[in-house]
């Protein structure tokens, strides 16, 4: 506001206009806003200054963008089998891997403050996994951040995530990062993201981050029993290769009749914290198992949830019938005493409650194959 009265001057403003003009900036300001591919001036006194724009504007006409179609159906072929199991996914006429990251990206452009699945696109060298992302950059004019940093610091510093609109991770093993499936399951879902710059106060804004990973190895790639945020598909070897300043050019070409579809797309409905519900594949379930310490395996194998809050398990019981599984020398190694934390921590955490017989795990029995099915 100091600043204001000195360029008031230098624009030749009469001397009794200052004051008032000054006052009227202090009792009406002008609020800096980022709302992605908005107007700048949307209304209601706000400067969307310096947002992310579109590059291309929707054609008049729909109509065919082979390259932009052949991408996509190539980056989302091991989804292919899932979709068409999803009744939410046939409803929106949704039935390859190809539809699927198709909505993804008309979500995004369209509802940018929507959360949506974190991608994790993993294959050989070379087999195209990386020209999603790099598609998608054509489209925007900026917002787009390499974010492996943010993600595996452990300084938390993440300025390149303001009023970003597109984060990539790119062949960087996060699964390692202590502390980086935490940031992720905050940043996919939450509605404001806090921003911390070296040397300076952080900050909250609103949450416009959509995040794609790429890497040669499944294990880049931290997933959990349970997890609700991550895509995972496999992107096979190339067919055909075009050289990519080709393609690029195409992709340009075909941009705006591809913009027009996804103006037009249907979205399928919100059924949960994202705007479009995951895809379970395969590899990702692996990735899960893979992830599981053994008790967690035997959690799964051997205990259910009920409806029944009555039904019941005491963790004592449940720690004493894994140890049984186990030889003299995986007992030396297992953490029997995790089994709480394992617990606590799941997408959808158990209900505990306590009674003579010490913690109890509310809603579960054991499940009628295992060996250790009783009455309780």
């Amino acid at each position: 506001m100091r600043e204001l009265r000195p360029y008031l001057i230098a624009q030749r403003t009469q001397k009794e206009q200052i004051d008032p003009a000054i006052g009227d900036a202090i009792w009406r300001p002008w609020k800096l806003v980022n709302i992605p591919f908005a107007e700048e001036y949307p209304g209601g006194r706000q400067w969307n200054h310096n947002a992310a724009q579109l590059v291309y504007q929707p054609a008049d006409d729909a109509g065919d963008h082979p390259h932009w179609s052949t991408i996509l159906d190539h980056c989302g072929d091991s989804l292919d089998p899932e979709l068409q199991k999803l009744q939410w996914a046939a409803d929106a006429g949704i039935a390859s891997g190809g539809d699927y990251l198709k909505a993804w990206i008309a979500a995004m452009v369209r509802e940018p403050f929507e959360p949506l699945p974190y991608l994790f696109f993993f294959g050989p060298e070379n087999s195209g996994k990386s020209i999603f992302h790099e598609a998608v950059a054509l489209l925007v004019t900026k917002g787009v951040v390499q974010a492996d940093r943010s993600l595996t610091n452990q300084n938390d510093f993440n300025g390149e995530l303001a009023n970003a609109v597109l984060c990539v991770v790119e062949e960087k093993d996060i699964a390692t990062a202590k502390g980086a499936y935490a940031k992720i399951k905050e940043w996919v879902t939450a509605k404001t993201i806090s921003i911390r710059r070296m040397r300076t106060d952080s900050y909250t804004q609103p949450n416009t981050t959509h995040w794609v990973q790429c890497a040669n190895s499944r294990q880049f790639c931290p997933v959990f029993p349970g997890d609700t945020r991550i895509t995972m598909s496999y992107v096979p070897p190339l067919k055909h290769e075009i050289p990519k300043p080709i393609l690029l050019e195409r992709l340009k070409a075909e941009a705006p009749r591809f913009m027009r579809t996804l103006a037009d797309l249907k979205l399928p409905g919100s059924e949960g914290r994202l705007r479009i519900p995951i895809v379970a594949t395969d590899q990702k379930r692996r990735a899960e198992q893979d992830a599981m310490t053994p008790l967690e395996k035997f959690l799964v194998e051997h205990v259910e949830r009920v409806a029944n809050q009555k039904s019941y398990l005491h963790l004592n019981d449940i720690r004493e019938a894994f140890v049984s599984t186990l030889s003299e020398a995986e007992r030396q190694t297992c953490e029997t005493d995790k089994l709480r934390p394992i617990l606590e921590r799941l997408p959808e955490p158990y209900e505990l409650g306590r009674d003579g017989k010490g913690t109890k795990i509310k809603g579960v029995k054991w499940r009628a194959e295992s060996e250790f099915a009783t009455a309780t």
